[in-house]
């Protein structure tokens, strides 16, 4: 069983400058609560923040009212509140008994004079917990769907979620988003879409595994124009969900999920003169053809990761507004 354990954010936050010299700098993950990859270009904190800086660049640090949704440990709402000057700030995560630890650490890393005016957490699924129009709003969503009994007594994992809560979305059997599994996406992006302020925008993040259809097709039919802004290649985090990217993979018809060899990756990308893990400086369908000889299937992923090897993947950020 795991207990709580204290991590240092030191590494990540050098990356994008926003170590502090008087707050910690370090949280506290208790049981349930989604950790801190070792390296962190290879956690998606790593390509959220680099989301979070971007934005910053093209519209300023002041946000009168932001979601964060789903956090899971804060490390998120943290570097947001030493980018960004929030005023009102609403947290949350589908799990309730999360949200206390999730407020300690946050208050512990953040300065008083950084907090916002209001803040609130919520627990809920998507957007719902919001209770006002907000210029920002962030989540970074489980992306593979399963049935109730394969989450067990969790409504969701950092990889995993409920597919009931988004059935009702599925336009028919042939529909490309229950395909790829992006339901969940596109109800977040519904549901954000209510609670935007005009001229809010929504950053989300999702796995470069899937078909690139699916994903324009996705912000299509949600009624959102976006831009693809951070493209990284990383190691998959929790490799033991591969069995259910594998199972998943079956329902495809002969489609598959994009994993790379990470060995051969590394080596591919250290040819054309880029570190593995990293964000890449050339767009998503380069990096497909480049990386196309390290390029597995889930199935395969998964049986390398049994074999006591690695695999990794691309991953996106986004930022999307509602369509005028």
């Amino acid at each position: 069983m795991m207990i709580a354990a204290v991590r240092s954010l030191k590494s990540l936050y050098d990356i994008h400058g926003i170590t502090s010299g008087a707050l910690p700098d370090a949280v506290t993950i208790v049981p349930d609560m989604s950790g801190l990859e070792d390296d962190p270009r290879n956690d998606w904190l790593h390509v959220a923040l680099s989301e979070f800086r971007h934005f910053r660049a093209t519209r300023g640090e002041h946000i009168r009212s932001a979601g964060f949704i789903g956090s899971a440990n804060g490390i998120d709402v943290i570097a947001a509140l030493r980018l960004f000057s929030i005023e009102r700030l609403t947290v949350t995560d589908i799990v309730p008994a999360l949200l206390p630890a999730i407020e300690s650490n946050i208050r512990a890393n953040t300065a008083s004079n950084r907090l916002p005016k209001m803040i609130r957490f919520a627990a809920g699924r998507d957007c719902e917990p919001l209770e006002e129009p907000c210029d920002l709003i962030y989540a970074n969503l489980p992306l593979v769907m399963v049935d109730t009994d394969q989450l067990g007594s969790e409504l969701a994992t950092t990889t995993l979620t409920d597919a009931r809560a988004y059935a009702h979305l599925q336009t028919g059997p042939d529909d490309l988003l229950a395909r790829w599994s992006l339901l969940p996406q596109l109800g977040l992006l519904l549901s954000a879409k209510e609670r935007l302020a005009p001229g809010g925008a929504i950053i989300t993040l999702i796995g470069g595994r899937i078909s690139d259809a699916a994903i324009e097709q996705c912000f299509e039919r949600a009624g959102m124009d976006h831009e693809r802004g951070t493209v990284a290649i990383m190691r998959q985090s929790d490799e033991q969900y591969l069995a259910q990217y594998a199972d998943y993979e079956q329902r495809l018809g002969g489609d598959t999920f994009a994993f790379y060899d990470e060995a051969e990756a590394s080596r591919i990308l250290a040819a054309a003169g880029c570190d593995y893990p990293s964000t890449l400086t050339f767009a998503p369908e380069v990096a497909r053809t480049v990386l196309e000889p390290a390029l597995l299937s889930a199935s395969q992923a998964w049986e390398r990761v049994r074999e006591g090897r690695h695999v990794a993947h691309l991953a996106y950020g986004f930022l999307a507004v509602v369509r005028q």
